[in-house]
């Protein structure tokens, strides 16, 4: 028993401590491209959005 509990601890503060890390890191990134660049932040969001939903098209078309 304790040790699936220390199974389903560790787990967790994985997945805690990733999120927590992932959550910091686009801060930093969403932070430091509306302080310095907002132009080519909205670029890439634009592209980034264009993908997505050229990849989901194709990918809904070729199922």
């Amino acid at each position: 028993m304790s040790e699936w509990l220390g199974l389903r601890a560790s787990r967790y503060a994985c997945m805690w401590g990733g999120l927590s890390v992932s959550v910091v890191w686009w801060g930093v990134i969403f932070w430091d491209h509306f302080m310095c660049e907002f132009l080519s932040y909205g670029v890439m969001l634009v592209m980034f959005w264009v993908v997505l939903f050229l990849g989901l098209g194709l990918g809904g078309y070729t199922r």
